[in-house]
């Protein structure tokens, strides 16, 4: 869950939140008030897909913001009503204004809605390339904040104005409270008198923290301070210098938010965790109450194909049976594309790579973890054997962090961090370690159908076998001084939605530098295709010699690419899938979750991908290509971050008739595109866009449509 709200009702106070895929839990008030009880969420239906970031409330009047566009507004809770919109952003903010709601993209694009749902543009906070995470409104000023320390103010939503904090964490809450301003940033809280001026107070702990909120100051007692964050963290204070840790017995998710309402603390997180804390605040309680101050929170599990417990960081398919595994002891089970409930494994590290051959599921991951199952539900660890000449010759058992596995051959090789590869011909009782040639980590290994292997890792590296024996780089991008100069995201990357450094999360990606890696291989139709960092994508058409780099169009990184009869697509960051029939040009698909997909696997007649945070999705394998569109369009106005300009964008919904966009005869010359060279398809619109040069303004008029052949 992403954001957590509560509203005082005649009857009571009432809790929302909301998260992935359009998820919005509300718990009405109970029938008899009792603060030692957890709330009683039920699933709202959102009518929605998108994943949902914020949430406010005020009047009986809530809205909630999301991805793809995504403006909802209820006045009861149970009914939603989407906020039509000009502009298909990802909203990450929202607040009340005077008479309307106010909303930051994720890009800094601003929009307001007021209560007869009629959406007004407003100026952007930036024009720059920068990535915003959140806004908040108070004492007549909005702030807008997000990675690197951004912040900009606004008293009008017309001007907006840059005052950066002194940090490049990324601000994750912002807070007006108790005449101040807060902003969660990291492991530092910055806190400001004016919203103009701010002062960093250290948190002390090494897990970042994600929000804030109080209780309020009554006369002799300050107000109480509790912030919420990675890894189960949690901290009170009163005065901002000293927070005192409030531990939990629950599993150490990652909290993304937290509220304080009529005597009850709510905090939610990552795998729909919900905790709950009523009675007396912390600071009057001895500290040897501490652990028992959390309650858990009874989130419901979610009825749908897709779960919220499991970490799927890599799927085997065997007929019509996928197995998905990640997180330590747990793994999912899809038959025919539906998804089943989590199921133990017994396996106590995280599991990076699965692969199913010769009759049996062959698993590895952290510390040198290699397990084997026939039926993909009993799994036992392999205790590799080594003869006297492999001992003499250092063939041991390794502790290095294994990420993928692959068959063929009757072989099987696995692969990990520090050029580690890993042989089998023995269907897994030993594994001979092949002497490497490199020393960079390696993220993926594949054999082709036409009986080449490849493995690929940090640096651009891409490993190329005949035999298994013998390894040569055929691709390799040495590495610079400085990795923020071979990172071109403006904003940090986060293991799912945290700091890379934490603890939570399978090692090799925890530790993983961003920027410089391949993650994934596949072979079909003759071609390899490489992805990677940064929306990396390479393909070889000689059998992996040599590469050529493609252009995904995205800088999200590529976990994973799969081919398959129609084509092939690769999945990654922020819920980004892209599809090619070709490996040249790539389309990218509507996005139904913002989470990293780590795993794909075609089962039958459908695609399953999983990712972190435990989202697992499911699609026909028929994939979209670009479509045709009408003539039905809409002109808005976006910056371009690419070139530093403004583009007149023009959306229309699919159709089957293609337009052509022509200047005006007005003009000198002329300038005509066919939706073809004009358009591509973003979500489930098609976009075309058109730059706009200061100096030669231009005027635009549509032709009429030719009949679609």
């Amino acid at each position: 869950m992403s954001a957590v709200y509560s509203l005082k009702t005649p009857s009571g106070t009432v809790w929302a939140a909301v998260g992935e895929r359009g998820a919005i839990l509300i718990a009405p008030p109970p029938e008899v008030a009792a603060r030692d009880s957890a709330p009683k969420w039920v699933l709202a239906d959102s009518g929605t897909e998108s994943w949902l970031r914020d949430l406010k409330a005020t009047n009986g009047q809530w809205c909630a913001v999301g991805d793809a566009g995504a403006i909802l507004r209820s006045t009861n809770l149970t009914r939603w009503t989407q906020i039509d919109t000009p502009l298909a952003a990802d909203w990450v903010g929202v607040v009340r204004a005077e008479r309307a709601w106010v909303a930051l993209s994720s890009r800094g694009w601003v929009a307001s809605a007021n209560d007869n749902l009629t959406v007004e543009v407003l100026p952007p906070a930036s024009s720059g390339p920068v990535f915003f995470t959140c806004l908040a409104y108070g004492n007549g000023r909005y702030i807008a904040a997000g990675g690197n320390g951004v912040m900009f103010s606004s008293t009008d939503l017309q001007t907006w104005s840059p005052q950066p904090l002194a940090t490049s964490d990324t601000v994750t809450k912002l807070l007006y409270a108790e005449g101040r301003w807060l902003a969660v940033a990291g492991t530092t809280l910055w806190v400001s008198v004016d919203g103009q001026t701010f002062a960093p107070h250290p948190f002390g702990t090494t897990s970042p923290m994600c929000s804030i909120h109080f209780i309020r100051s009554v006369e002799g007692r300050p107000a109480l301070w509790m912030a919420a964050g990675y890894n189960g963290a949690a901290l009170w204070s009163t005065n901002f210098i000293r927070w005192t840790p409030v531990p939990s017995k629950f599993l150490p998710v990652d909290l993304h938010d937290i509220r304080y309402d009529n005597g009850t603390w709510i905090v939610v997180g990552n795998r729909g965790t919900s905790w709950f804390a009523g009675g007396n605040p912390p600071d009057l309680l001895p500290p040897a109450s501490y652990e028992k101050f959390w309650s858990n929170g009874g989130v419901p599990r979610a009825n749908t194909n897709s779960s919220v417990f499991v970490d799927v960081l890599a799927l085997a398919e065997r007929d019509n049976l996928a197995i998905g595994v990640g997180s330590p002891g747990k793994q999912l089970r899809a038959h025919d594309g539906l998804v089943e409930s989590p199921d133990d494994t017994g396996i106590t590290d995280w599991i990076s790579g699965i692969r199913y051959a010769a009759g049996q599921f062959m698993a590895v991951g952290d510390n040198g973890g290699i397990y084997t199952s026939t039926d993909g539900a009993d799994w036992s660890a392999l205790l590799p054997t080594y003869n006297h000449y492999e001992r003499d010759k250092g063939y041991v058992n390794t502790t290095a962090h294994l990420t993928s596995i692959d068959a063929g051959d009757g072989l099987w090789i696995a692969a990990g961090e520090r050029g580690t590869l890993l042989r089998s011909e023995d269907g897994g009782k030993s594994w001979p370690r092949i002497t490497p040639p490199v020393s960079e980590a390696l993220y993926a290994v594949r054999r082709g159908t036409n009986g080449t292997w490849l493995s690929v890792g940090e640096n651009l590296l891409v490993l190329r076998s005949s035999n298994t024996l013998n390894w040569a780089a055929t691709h390799y991008s040495a590495p610079t001084n400085s990795l923020s100069n071979t990172n071109p995201h403006p904003f940090p990357i986060y293991w799912e939605v945290c700091d890379p450094v934490t603890t939570n999360g399978p090692l090799h990606y925890r530790e993983r530098l961003f920027g410089r890696a391949l993650r994934s291989a596949d072979y079909g139709n003759g071609l390899w295709v490489a992805v990677g960092d940064s929306g990396a994508i390479l393909t070889s058409e000689d059998d992996g010699v040599t590469w050529k780099a493609r252009s995904s169009g995205v800088v999200e990184a590529l976990h994973v690419v799969r081919y398959s009869p129609e084509g092939w697509l690769a999945a990654g960051d922020d819920g980004v899938t892209l599809f090619s029939s070709d490996a040249v040009d790539w389309n990218r698909q509507l996005r139904t979750a913002r989470a990293t997909l780590t795993s794909l696997s075609l089962q039958d007649t459908n695609w399953i991908a999983g990712g972190i945070g435990g989202v697992v999705l499911a699609q026909s394998r028929t994939l979209r290509p670009p479509f045709s569109p009408t003539y039905e369009l809409r002109l808005i106005i976006q910056y371009n971050f690419n070139s530093g300009g403004f583009d007149a964008v023009l959306v229309w919904p699919d159709g089957k008739t293609p337009a052509v966009l022509a200047s005006d005869v007005r003009l000198d010359g002329s300038f005509a595109q066919t939706h073809e060279t004009l358009t591509k398809q973003v979500g489930d619109q098609l976009v075309a866009r058109v730059p706009i040069d200061p100096a030669f303004p231009r005027f635009f008029r549509l032709q009429e449509p030719t009949p679609y052949k």
